[in-house]
């Protein structure tokens, strides 16, 4: 099965994905023309969250391949609580520990 994916081309071996669409027999001619069909099987699995992490699609047209890469991004205020929590469970742990409790 073919899907359209489609995006920004930031040099002609660089696609930034900015759309995947899996219905393509309900897109206009003309969109598609202005992007790419690929095998449904070539989309590399999507890789597991990190913290302070987001991950771009990107597709080399010329050799047809796709890969994600890694960016930064702002920790989210639940990934900032997850690592205050953290922080503290360390410190209780410590204290705990000099105080002959554990």
């Amino acid at each position: 099965m073919q899907v359209f994916i489609n995006g920004t081309k930031e040099s002609e071996e660089k696609v930034r994905i900015e759309l995947i669409h899996y219905q393509i027999d309900k897109l206009p001619t003309e969109n598609i023309n202005n992007g790419y069909l690929i095998d449904k099987e070539s989309l590399p699995e999507i890789p597991q969250p990190k913290r302070g992490i987001t991950y771009q699609l990107y597709y080399n047209p010329l050799e047809d391949i796709l890969w994600y890469e890694e960016r930064s991004r702002p920790l989210t205020q639940e990934e900032q609580q997850e690592i205050i929590n953290e922080k503290l469970d360390l410190l209780m742990l410590n204290q705990l520990g000099s105080e002959g409790i554990l």
